[in-house]
This record gives C-alpha cells, structure tokens and sequence, in this order.
C-alpha cells in the first residue's frame, strides 16, 4: 500500500501517530502532539507551498500540490512535521491520485462552506528521520522569488523502490539552506543515537553532518543535497528505531536498512506522549533569514533587534 505522506486529521481520530502526526488537545499552542522522540527544543518556521512529487525515468511528477497557505512547520529531533489549519480555504489543490488520503475536491466548494468544513480538520505530514534520505535547498533567482527545501524519502511498492519528494517554499526572509541544514544536523544525530549497529563508515558520515554540515551552495534553478549514509523505506515497520532484541540487516546495495525482527516480535512501542513544550529561543531573522544566535542583542546579519526577530520562528504562525 502506497504511503501518502499528507493527510486530514480532526481531534477525533484515534489512529497513532506512526504514519500521520496526531492533533494536540485544542488548549496547547501546537496543532500537532509530540511525542517522547520529538525532544523539547523544536525549531518552528512557516511555509507557503507543499508539493509531493514521484521521480520517475522523465523526471517529476506533481501527485499533491497546495499553495498560498500558512503551513506551520516543526523540526524535532525525531522528524521534520508540518501541519494546515486553512488547507482548503476555497482552491489551491492540484493533482490528486486515486485513493489518495487528501482527496478532497476543495476547488468545487465555496470558501464559505471550505471554511465550515476545515473547522477542527487539519492537513499534517511528517518524514520520520529514519525515512530520511535526503534533503536539499534552492535558492533566490531574483527580488520576487522564494527558496525551497526538498525532503527526499522511499517507499518499497510491488517489490520497486519508488522515490519521492516532499517541497515546501518558504517565505522570502527564510534561508532555505540554513532550514535543509538544521533537518540534516537533527536527522544525523537521531540516527547515531538509536542505530548502534551503523558501519564505521556510517558513523563517521553520520557525525559529521550532526556537527557541523558544510554550507549547501545550490545554483540558480536547482536544489543541492545533504545525502544520508542509509535510510529506509516509509512504512509502519521503519518508524521508529527497532527494539535492542529486533537486529537490523542492512542492504547496502540499495543504501536502505530494513528491521529483521525474529518471527512473532511485536513492533517497538509507540514513544510515549509529551506536552506541548515552551517555545524555544527564536531560529531565525525574519527580516533577512539569517539564523539567530541565541544571546545576541541584534541579528549579526542585518542588525534588527531581537524584540522584532519574531512570528516565523517563535511562535505558531496564525492568520487566513
């Protein structure tokens, strides 16, 4: 069964959060839950678009696109998660494929009756680190265009690995290389944490993009990468890390390790369920993009002072 990495959710579902992020209680700040993975210092930045597109032999093929929207987006030490409250605000959808979970035909309802229906719904997504298997950045052609991150993931269909890709635009003030760079930094150190039994080689990868990743220098019209040593495949089995008497066989041939869990073992326990934390201290200048070092008076890039570096990276973005 394919893996649809977007999907609606309203406070009534009771599925897990395995494949889907889950909704937080209505009182707490964030749209999603955490979970005991995620950690307490959640980076938060905004989004414009999101598009899901499949690679194939003539290149991509658009399967989900929404834009001119506010899409919170959460980095977490276990996953790079997003989440829409105004997702079907009257059009925008492009592209649904059969069976899809978001298929949802918001360009035939009035905005009226969109916004009726969008009350306590919520389009979310997530790549666990684990599916993780690339991620990359463009950026700015000229005054009027936007940067953009790519999450890159697989998914074992019919015995084929099919690859796709995740985009979201960012606002203009956002750096897209500094957003692909702290995915990579998190994803790396997620992985050295709870995969011990990583190659020599994996390691050494590993560590050095959880410490300190080159700078992404992506030319005009196209994304550069940072490239995980191994992933695996988007399903239930990979979600979270295999339990210490679940060994994991590696296939390097086709860069992806897969759980080898002894017949009859049951999957690792969901994390356990976490409060929404205190938003930590602000990521990133939203008058140039430039990341914020906590401490400082000013933005070391532009100069604009910390009492107006605010609403894309400290708080939950709001508004129509």
């Amino acid at each position: 069964m394919s893996f649809n990495v977007l999907a609606i959710r309203s406070g009534l579902d009771t599925e897990d959060d395995t494949l889907h992020p889950i909704l937080s209680d209505a009182a707490q700040p964030e749209l999603i839950a955490l979970d005991g993975y995620d950690g307490t210092n959640v980076v938060r930045t905004v989004a414009t678009a999101v598009c899901v597109r499949q690679v194939g032999d003539r290149g991509l093929r658009t399967l989900v696109k929404l834009q001119d929207v506010k899409i919170d987006i959460y980095i977490t030490d276990g996953r790079l998660a997003l989440a829409c409250e105004k997702y079907d605000k009257g059009g925008g959808w492009v592209g649904f494929g059969a069976g899809a979970v978001i298929a949802i035909t918001a360009n035939a309802v009035s905005k009226a009756r969109a916004a009726s229906r969008s009350r306590g719904k919520v389009l979310v997504g997530h790549i666990r680190y684990p599916w993780l298997k690339a991620v990359g950045a463009s950026s700015k052609t000229g005054f009027a265009s936007a940067e953009a991150i790519r999450v890159e993931y697989t998914e074992r269909i019919s015995g084929a690995s099919v690859r796709k890709v995740l985009d979201l635009t960012l606002p203009k003030n956002i750096e897209a290389t500094l957003v692909a760079e702290e995915i990579a930094r998190r994803a790396a150190a997620f992985r050295l944490a709870n995969y011990p039994d990583l190659k020599p080689d994996e390691q050494a990868r590993f560590a050095s993009l959880s410490q300190a990743p080159p700078k992404l220098r992506p030319e005009p019209k196209k994304f550069a990468f940072y490239h995980m040593p191994t992933y695996f495949h988007a399903n239930k089995q990979t979600a979270f890390p295999p339990r210490s008497d679940a060994p994991v066989r590696h296939d390097h041939r086709r860069g992806i390790a897969q759980a080898a869990a002894p017949a009859g073992l049951a999957a690792p326990e969901p994390p356990p369920r976490l409060a929404p934390p205190t938003p930590p201290t602000l990521s990133f200048c939203t008058q140039c993009g430039t990341r914020f070092v906590p401490g400082d008076n000013f933005c070391q890039e532009c100069g604009a002072p910390v009492n107006k570096i605010g609403s894309y990276a400290g708080q939950r973005a709001t508004g129509s």
